[in-house]
């Protein structure tokens, strides 16, 4: 049913975020087309920022959302979740499934959010570092790493921006362990987020 009202949801969700919070895109011409496979890494301060990156994204493609498992509980919430495009991780463990189901979802062609902090920074400034699992996805998968910056706060009638950064396709240096390469690519992925805030005005 979900599927079949999104445009519609899309565009009333789009007009009331555009009164609401001024909402501004900024570089959408930088998203790749539907033949690239894409991993999507955004900064995360609040439970709407994937909603401000799907906007981004138009109505007629679907973006997939790795979020943590605690919010899945409740059967109701559950079911709206997943038939919105999320899926859980569980951070707690090294939840090989979900970073599989992640891979295969890309490999059909959906692009997929994640959040490299993997919590929300809640002040929009706290320095936490990037978690493995992107650069683990990003190789596995093959493909590009599109860096999100989402204006942190969120307040009626205060401008919100959200910047799409340069796609950029991550590789494992020569002689470079695994896991060596998964934190390295996760680290830049975060780095180049932050710049796009700079680009932006906004502290770091």
């Amino acid at each position: 049913m979900i599927e079949v009202f999104y445009p519609l949801l899309y565009l009333l969700v789009w007009i009331g975020f555009k009164l609401a919070f001024f909402l501004r895109m900024k570089n959408l011409r930088k998203i790749p087309g539907r033949k690239t496979k894409i991993l999507i890494c955004a900064n995360h301060t609040a439970y709407s920022d994937p909603v401000f990156v799907t906007m981004a994204f138009g109505p007629f493609r679907r973006i997939r959302y790795m979020a943590k498992s605690s919010i899945f509980k409740g059967k109701v919430k559950n079911y709206f979740l997943r038939r919105l495009g999320a899926f859980p991780i569980d951070q707690r463990s090294s939840d090989v499934a979900s970073i599989k189901h992640a891979i295969e979802e890309i490999d059909k062609g959906k692009p997929v959010l994640v959040f490299p902090e993997g919590s929300r920074r809640l002040r929009g400034l706290d320095e936490i570092p990037a978690l493995p699992g992107i650069g683990m996805i990003a190789l596995k998968a093959d493909c590009v790493i599109l860096p999100v910056y989402i204006t942190p706060y969120l307040a009626p009638f205060r401008r919100k921006t959200v910047v799409v950064g340069d796609a950029f396709r991550p590789e494992r240096m020569e002689g470079e362990r695994p896991g060596a390469a998964y934190r390295r690519i996760a680290s830049e992925t975060l780095e180049k987020i932050r710049e796009l805030g700079r680009s932006v005005g906004e502290g770091w």
